[in-house]
């Protein structure tokens, strides 16, 4: 297989060295590395040479594999050096203008029967897409961090084009991801999700009801996780979360309700904890119990928004919040433990407090969307098949 990726800077690299672990070992496999300016390409590849690095180290890969990766890896500042990919991944920016300009150039060097993604936290594939010249074979691939390992990829595929679509998703697993489908609107379903939490939680440092530390121990505690300003930390994801608040803002589902906090974009990529000084996580009981059920009510709330909407299925969705965003449960599950009062109770009591904020039908109902957690059903006709899902274990 001869895939590319397109920017080495935060994420490229990363998805690079994952296509390579995955494809390395089959003949003739190679995965381009693609930068216009030499240090960001050298940086990136120096990243790839660590990770190996620390692989070999702890046993994790075997030398002759690394050889493989390391053959496999071709760095370039030349785009027409993808003209045989099968696949090419855009992951340079956030910036619209910018996605459509490299789909221009991209679309001048591969074949027509070369498929498209473009990484992005929260672009509608139709607006990148509009000035395609083969629209069709564009999708979004939407990946997490650690974009190396973790295994899920939002999937915005063209409506209407089911050969195209089963490509794509065919391709992901090759390259060791797992496809999940979701709808063209703004933010998809995951980052929906956590770009909403994360605001809430800036929010409630904004505000003076808890520090940080407090935060990040409240939740982590609860569900796990790490804490949602420990993830900002890790990610320099500030003012990409106020980039998602805008678009989720703007869309027609948007509200006020989706302004960021101003403390996110004053944060910028100023860590949230000193590390040398991390500050004192301790609470009681009220103020555990005022953090939790708004950051709950957040994340429930948008939850059942996702799945309301048929912006991604029920089981996939509860999967991907436990292993894309590192909840010790699914969000699902969790709003099932709590039960249909309890959850309604909590976005309620939000809602009251701000304006903007939706109630989803299932949640006003009181009857929360019935899901199996591990487990799918597939129907064509008259028959059904019941398959286990539980993609991270191999």
């Amino acid at each position: 297989m001869i895939v590319g990726v397109i920017g080495s800077g935060s994420i490229g690299p990363d998805l690079a060295y994952g296509f390579l672990s995955a494809v390395a070992k089959t003949p003739n496999a190679r995965v381009y590395l693609v930068d216009i300016k030499q240090e960001a390409l050298d940086a990136g590849v120096a990243r790839i040479h660590g990770y190996l690095k620390k692989g070999l180290s702890r046993g994790k890969i075997s030398p002759k594999a690394a050889e493989a990766i390391g053959k496999a890896l071709v760095p370039t500042l030349d785009i027409k050096d993808l003209a045989d990919c099968e696949y090419v991944l855009e992951a340079a920016s956030e910036d619209l203008p910018v996605k459509r300009a490299i789909l221009g150039q991209l679309e001048s060097v591969v074949t027509d029967s070369c498929l498209i993604g473009f990484a992005t936290s929260g672009l509608p594939r139709a607006q990148i897409a509009a000035e395609a010249k083969h629209p069709n074979r564009c999708f979004v691939n939407h990946p997490f961090f650690p974009a190396w390992r973790s295994l899920p990829i939002e999937v915005v595929s063209p409506s209407g084009q089911p050969e195209l679509e089963e490509r794509m998703l065919s391709t992901l697993r090759t390259l060791g991801k797992v496809p999940i489908a979701t709808a063209d609107v703004e933010c998809f379903a995951a980052d929906d999700i956590f770009c909403n939490y994360i605001s809430e939680a800036a929010r409630i440092v904004e505000e003076g009801v808890a520090t940080p530390a407090q935060v990040d121990a409240i939740v982590n505690d609860a569900i796990g996780g790490g804490g949602p300003l420990n993830v900002m930390d890790a990610t320099r994801g500030n003012l990409l979360t106020v980039h998602c608040q805008e678009l989720m803002q703007n869309a027609a589902t948007g509200s006020d309700w989706f302004q960021a906090p101003a403390i996110l974009s004053k944060q910028g990529n100023t860590p949230w904890h000193d590390r040398k000084n991390p500050g004192d996580r301790s609470y009681d009981d009220d103020l555990g119990k005022t953090v939790l059920d708004r950051m709950l009510a957040v994340l429930l709330g948008r939850t059942y928004f996702v799945v309301d909407g048929d912006i991604c299925e029920a089981t996939d969705l509860n999967w991907m919040t436990r292993t894309a965003l590192g909840f010790t449960r699914g969000l699902l599950e969790v709003a099932h433990d709590l039960g249909a009062e309890r959850v309604f109770e909590l976005c309620d009591r939000y809602a009251a407090k701000n304006p903007g904020f939706e109630i989803p039908k299932s949640i006003a109902d009181r009857n929360l969307v019935e899901f199996r957690a591990n487990v799918k059903v597939e129907r064509n006709g008259d028959i059904g098949t019941l398959r286990v899902f539980r993609p991270e274990v191999k």
